[in-house]
């Protein structure tokens, strides 16, 4: 692939995957107002524990399962940006270390891939910050937005878990309420720094077509 190929790969990929993150967030807040609403209802005594009715018979289910279809799409997505975005790092002459092929492994490997892909990250920002002779202030490629993505990214991943504790338990507890509230804040933040970070990136990769033409 040469570096005009690999150059609309990343754009096309890119594009997707904010349409993508975009729409998980869209439907992140659906989420977010609708099970505020069911909670009040029941709290206030409008609506009895376990009631069925269309917003949790139909609604409901619709909502959840659109919002994990897309969360799903969006890693994939995702990881296939950064193994083209990697690529195109390597053939540039960056010093990544790695191969693109064990870059991607290791985002499937049981607990490395807690720590992993944020390292890989850093180094995309940092060769690619070399690589345009640029400070992480001027690009925006700084480390402190990759540390913000991934500790929000996996404080959903914790929030998930204690919410399958929480609903083994009671599917209507007040605990489970507020553990999937904070989970899908932490998701939907999370997702707007990612979005950030492919747009910037974008914008870094179109300067490293023209410096190296």
């Amino acid at each position: 692939m040469d570096k005009t190929t690999n150059m609309r790969y990343i754009e096309t990929i890119g594009l997707i995957l904010t349409r993508l993150l975009w729409t998980t967030i869209a439907s992140l807040i659906v989420l977010i107002v609708m099970n505020c609403t069911l909670f009040m209802l029941i709290d206030y005594g409008h609506m009895e524990q376990g009631a069925e009715n269309f917003v949790t018979m139909i609604f409901s289910p619709i909502i959840y399962a659109l919002t994990i279809g897309l969360s799903f799409a969006s890693v994939a997505a995702f990881i296939i940006w950064f193994y083209v975005i990697y690529s195109g790092l390597m053939r540039r002459g960056a010093d990544l270390q790695r191969s693109a092929g064990t870059a991607l492994i290791s985002w499937f490997i049981p607990i490395y891939n807690f720590i992993a892909p944020l390292f890989l990250m850093k180094k995309v920002f940092r060769e690619t910050n070399r690589l345009l002779d640029k400070k992480p202030s001027e690009t925006g490629l700084r480390e402190s937005l990759l540390d913000g993505w991934w500790f929000l990214a996996i404080t959903t991943v914790v929030f998930l878990i204690i919410e399958l504790a929480f609903s083994l338990r009671s599917s209507t507890s007040s605990g489970l309420f507020k553990a999937e509230l904070i989970g899908t804040v932490c998701q939907m933040i999370s997702a707007y720094f990612c979005i950030q970070i492919v747009k910037l990136y974008g914008k870094a990769e179109a300067e490293l077509k023209k410096k190296q033409k």
